[in-house]
């Protein structure tokens, strides 16, 4: 099997990060895809880490939280990196 990474750059979207890691879950269940998912969060007011601990022990979850807003298109370079 491949592993496949899934890359997601979140600012402030927790409800949406939320439903996103979700909908991935809910897939897993259905495939036998080996996959990991990148998380860079660019510094959100929002409590993300809570979203994150809900899922961590369901799927293999790699996060990063920056400590200041690096602005989108840096903070998409830096989950890709991942």
């Amino acid at each position: 099997m491949a592993e496949i990474s899934i890359c997601i750059p979140n600012y402030n979207r927790s409800k949406l990060l939320k439903n996103c890691l979700n909908s991935i879950y809910v897939s897993k269940l259905k495939s036998d895809l080996d996959f990991e998912i990148c998380i860079s969060d660019n510094a959100s007011s929002e409590n993300v880490k809570e979203i994150i601990t809900e899922y961590k022990n369901k799927m293999e979850i790699k996060l990063n939280i920056n400590e200041k807003n690096i602005g989108g298109a840096a903070n998409i370079l830096k989950v890709v990196s991942m």
